[in-house]
């Protein structure tokens, strides 16, 4: 008696390949914006410079762990694996928890007061790729 054949894993979707180019995307220029702030070659307002001067090691570690965690969610779904939905959460989660900390006691808001309907927009990125990844899990394509 022989086994049956294993079951070839899903096809990768489009929107993954998409979601993954994103994240790729996001990754470098996010490296490349926080070298120009520190470099000195981008041009800031004196509010801006307080406010970057200001962060510490904890501030810069709770942004490399966001970065960390939605780069794995990225190469999870890549994978078609179930644990991306959770690590884009947990992505969310922390990215939201890092801006009212940085609002409460690094007065965010006084420098980067007009870029904050930015931050809310782009939550809703996140949030679409969740719900994605949730779909792709109810239908048996993330495993």
């Amino acid at each position: 008696m022989s086994l049956p054949p294993p079951i070839p894993p899903p096809a990768r979707p489009v929107f993954v390949w998409i979601i993954c180019g994103y994240y790729c995307f996001t990754l470098i220029s996010a490296g490349l914006s926080l070298w120009l702030v520190h470099s000195g070659l981008l041009p800031m307002p004196q509010p801006q410079r307080s406010y970057f001067a200001s962060l510490t090691w904890v501030d810069y570690t709770c942004t490399a762990a966001i970065t960390a965690i939605n780069a794995g969610g990225a190469v999870a779904l890549f994978f078609l694996r179930r644990v991306a939905t959770y690590l884009f959460a947990i992505g969310l989660l922390t990215s939201i928890s890092l801006l009212i900390y940085q609002i409460v006691a690094k007065n965010y808001l006084q420098a980067m007061g007009p870029a904050l309907p930015g931050a809310f927009v782009g939550w809703a990125i996140p949030v679409a790729i969740i719900i994605y990844a949730r779909h792709l899990t109810k239908n048996g394509v993330l495993r």
